[in-house]
């Protein structure tokens, strides 16, 4: 008898069961069902829902490093000094890439320029240190702490040796090429700097060229991607690089030129050239209204800086081609960095004097790079 109620105690057991995972199931089928309906017809959701949760893992860390800036701000060394040093306590298992990586790095940099206020040159020495072994791909403080070494009579030969290697490691990097400009400047006056600013031109130029930039033309329906085209800046001419391509026939009422991203740069003389049936048609862009992006207008340049540089040239009347013409972008390119040498050169003292002494040394290529640069200048001081 006992037996018969425990097989019908199990059987009521496992029919509860059963009933049990089919309603488990179901819900785990209807919410996978809701994440997709959520994901694919309401994705600003997940996203608001990604950010918040991402929020609130930095917030209370970037909240730290605000308190911290503050202090340094009131005056309070000690306490915001106190106040960094436990952030970068609590973020020592932080790995480059992570989320926290922005904080430790503000954490870095404010440390090591509380410290440059103070003079007290072997903690900022100390700081960078931490901070390359965090990235040591990262040149800003590698950079930094060679400037450091170099300003300490005792290591300055060390802080020299490390500044040309790094201008050997990256060579095209606007901030290597600054940072070696400043150094020669303050050292060795204009010449030094003359040569390290004609050192670095090759790799920047060859960078310049080996990198994608984009042709964009509007017919009508804006800029998009199906009428782009990526093109090689050739080398030409002293400073200047040019990129071409067949436009098929068609009515055209504007061009965009996209600069390989990241790449820092100044752009003089930029202009569309046009192939049309009655010849070449030359658009000057300084004598247009421009749409810029991440490029900024100055002294006669387009300075290029950020992730993803681009000109765009609208035109009032648009020009038709009855059959494929081609279009050529034309610059003049040097390094951002060259308003560092071109405030100087507007110097005529130490223009005439740097001229001189090329010409003493009879070094004829110098002399023609710095001819070409003056008229970087000159044409800047007309526009």
């Amino acid at each position: 008898m006992f037996r018969h109620l425990d097989h019908r105690a199990t059987g009521r057991f496992l029919t509860r069961l059963g009933h049990s995972l089919r309603a488990l199931l179901l819900l785990c089928t209807l919410a996978a069902v809701a994440a997709v309906i959520i994901w694919t017809t309401a994705p600003h959701l997940i996203h608001e829902m990604d950010r918040k949760l991402v929020s609130g893992y930095i917030e209370p860390y970037e909240n730290r490093m605000n308190l911290a800036r503050a202090a340094l701000a009131r005056g309070e060394a000690e306490e915001g000094r106190a106040l960094v040093l436990d952030l970068l306590q609590d973020l020592e298992s932080t790995a480059k890439g992570d989320r926290l990586t922005d904080v430790k790095v503000r954490a870095f940099d404010t440390l090591a320029r509380e410290y440059a206020r103070t003079n007290e040159h072997q903690a900022r020495i100390d700081v960078f240190d931490r901070w390359i072994a965090f990235d040591d791909r990262d040149l800003r403080p590698q950079i930094r702490r060679a400037v450091v070494m170099r300003n300490l009579p005792e290591r300055r030969a060390e802080g020299d040796t490390e500044m040309y290697r790094l201008s050997k490691m990256a060579p095209s990097s606007a901030v290597v090429i600054e940072a070696m400009t400043r150094m020669r400047l303050a050292s060795g006056g204009i010449d030094e700097a003359f040569q390290a600013f004609r050192e670095q031109l090759p790799s920047f130029r060859e960078q310049a060229a080996t990198l994608n930039w984009s042709l964009f033309w509007d017919t009508g329906s804006s800029f998009n991607g199906k009428q782009r085209k990526e093109v090689k800046a050739v080398p030409g001419n002293a400073l200047s690089v040019k990129a071409t391509h067949l436009l098929p026939a068609g009515t055209y009422k504007g061009l965009r030129i996209d600069m390989p991203p990241a790449m820092e740069m100044q752009l003089y003389n930029a202009r569309f050239t046009i192939g049309t049936p009655d010849g070449p048609v030359e658009l000057p862009l300084a004598r247009f209204k421009l749409g810029l992006h991440h490029v900024t207008q100055s002294n006669g340049a387009l300075l290029a800086k950020g992730t993803n540089p681009f000109i765009e040239l609208r035109l009032k009347d648009a020009f038709s081609l009855p059959g494929e013409f081609p279009v050529t972008f034309t610059a003049d390119i040097v390094p951002y960095n060259f308003t560092l040498l071109r405030d100087k050169l507007m110097e005529k003292e130490i223009r005439e004097g740097l001229t001189a002494g090329l010409r003493q040394k009879r070094d004829t290529e110098g002399e023609h790079l710095l001819q070409v640069l003056l008229g970087l200048i000159r044409e800047g001081g007309r526009s």
